[in-house]
């Protein structure tokens, strides 16, 4: 399978792309992408690589959630198994998308998203789902890699933003997002159907259906 087949609408590299692309992460930090794997150096020294993720990262991935849910506080409502991770992953039409920021062969922080689509400015967007890092490896700019590459794989997909949400007592996440220049909406509030009511609303729509009322 092509690397356009399996990342659909969201491909991780682009021949545009194909030549090394330098930026700076922070004062000391160097990047270079060759290929499509994104180096970053600092005084010359390699350390850490963002690079999408492969099925062998099954096990990588779902540690890194965890990490993301117990830092939540939701650790409890963690259901994902390996199994789900691949298939969300890794099937021919995958659900989700994932960068994985490397340190000397392991995994230490990642970036899930997935496709979405504004009608307001009618373009694509990428949602970010997690975003995290384990706290040994915060404040060497990975997660400004992570969401770097992010951006420019938004940009060569012709995104018009990129959104995703954050806790209100994250005070260390808020500066890092609002340094990297991300709007926080404090006007607007998460709002979710889970599974249950889900289900009990389309039940309800469908007795509705079956026995409608007369006069």
């Amino acid at each position: 399978m092509g690397k356009s087949q399996r990342h659909g609408r969201l491909p991780l590299t682009n021949p545009s792309i194909a030549t090394p692309f330098r930026l700076r992460l922070r004062l000391h930090y160097k990047a270079a992408r060759v290929g499509g794997v994104m180096r970053i150096h600092r005084e010359g020294t390699l350390i850490i690589e963002i690079r999408k993720a492969e099925k062998a990262d099954v096990p990588a991935i779902l540690d890194l959630v965890r990490g993301k849910a117990e830092f939540d506080g939701c650790l409890n409502s963690l259901q994902s198994t390996e199994a789900d991770i691949e298939e969300a992953f890794f099937s021919e039409q995958p659900k989700a998308f994932a960068l994985l920021a490397m340190k000397s062969g392991e995994a230490v922080g990642i970036a899930t998203y997935y496709s979405i689509y504004s009608t307001f400015i009618a373009k694509p967007g990428i949602w970010l789902d997690d975003l995290f890092v384990y706290p040994q490896f915060r404040g060497s700019g990975v997660g400004e890699a992570l969401l770097s590459e992010l951006c420019i794989l938004a940009q060569n997909t012709g995104c018009g933003r990129i959104d995703w949400i954050v806790a209100t007592d994250n005070d260390r996440g808020r500066s890092f997002y609002e340094r990297s220049g991300a709007r926080i909406f404090e006007e607007v509030r998460r709002t979710r159907l889970d599974e249950c009511a889900i289900n009990a609303l389309a039940e309800k729509a469908h007795n509705k259906a079956m026995h409608p009322t007369s006069g």
